[in-house]
């Protein structure tokens, strides 16, 4: 009866600890306090942190907007003011025929435009959207944005929302690569650098490029932790397609696909065959991982091709 006794305690014990398991429970959680309380708690910390960073960067960013009073004392974007004023919205067909399309300053004599067309493009729609929603307003706003003297501040607002998305995706980085704490960090570095801040009260191009380069490096990082999730190689030649067709200069990320394959192939193989190098790729389970890379890499490379032409 005693030995009955002792089985049927073991017993109990072992289902009270699957209990506590399932639950998220640990032995030490006598009173019921979930074993993630402190996950929850770093993770509501961060999210919090972030919504203040993000606060402080807009603040930088939205503030003096009309810093020129009207004046256009800055030389590029004085042309690309005047390039958007020209722009006319299309039907989707027209716009896909360059040498039609009213959204290409080609086409409205500004031959010597050589910056990319995907941010001029939205701010110009959406510079009319505004200006058709200050009409129905009753005309209350200061400014027509479909005009010279009014789109530039479409353009600058636009370039400092951009931004704020940088300062978001800097953080995201941070935390995939080290702790969220770095990533706070990183995300302040970048909310109070200097240079951003400036290219935010500009109706430019660059704050569109790094917004999109940031977003896809962002997905390069995930794709190296993890290559068989195909959604990170689609954004990852999504954000690569906007960055080319908003600075063709920027063509050379598109080395960071492979960079990515490699780092994610050197973790398989030190993970699964530490003992083999890169022999491993040799192997049945090596060579269903390089299958996997390639197909990412030309996923990514067809869609920023796609993008590119959709949005240059």
């Amino acid at each position: 009866m005693q030995s009955d006794d002792v089985i049927q305690n073991a017993q109990n014990s072992v289902q009270d600890a699957e209990k506590d398991h399932s639950t998220g429970l640990t032995s030490s959680d006598s009173e019921g306090t979930p074993r993630h309380t402190n996950w929850l708690n770093a993770k509501t910390t961060a999210v919090l942190l972030l919504l203040i960073v993000l606060i402080i960067a807009a603040y930088f960013r939205f503030t003096g907007l009309n810093w020129d009073d009207t004046y256009h004392l800055h030389p590029d974007e004085r042309f690309l003011t005047d390039t958007a004023s020209l722009l006319r919205s299309t039907d989707p067909i027209t716009y896909l025929k360059t040498s039609d399309s009213p959204l290409n300053p080609y086409n409205v004599g500004k031959t010597f435009y050589v910056y990319g067309n995907f941010p001029m493009s939205i701010t110009r729609l959406v510079a009319e959207w505004s200006d058709e929603a200050c009409q129905i307003l009753g005309d209350r706003c200061s400014y027509r944005f479909i005009y010279y003297d009014g789109i530039q501040f479409v353009g600058r607002f636009l370039s400092a929302v951009v931004d704020l998305l940088s300062v978001a995706f800097t953080f995201l980085i941070g935390r995939r690569l080290y702790d969220w704490r770095t990533g706070i960090l990183a995300a302040l570095l970048m909310a109070l650098a200097v240079l951003p801040i400036q290219q935010s009260h500009f109706f430019t191009m660059d704050n569109w490029a790094a917004a999109a380069t940031v977003v896809a490096m962002y997905a390069a990082v995930r794709a190296s932790e993890n290559s068989r999730e195909i959604r990170w190689w689609v954004l990852f030649g999504v954000m690569l397609g906007l960055s080319v067709a908003s600075r063709i200069n920027l063509a050379p990320l598109a080395s960071m696909a492979v960079v990515a394959a490699f780092i994610w192939l050197a973790r398989r193989s030190s993970d699964s065959y530490p003992d083999e190098g890169w022999r491993y790729v040799l192997t049945s389970r090596g060579k269903s991982d390089v299958l996997n890379v390639v197909v990412g890499i030309v996923i990514a490379a067809l869609l920023s091709v796609v993008t590119f032409r959709l949005a240059q």
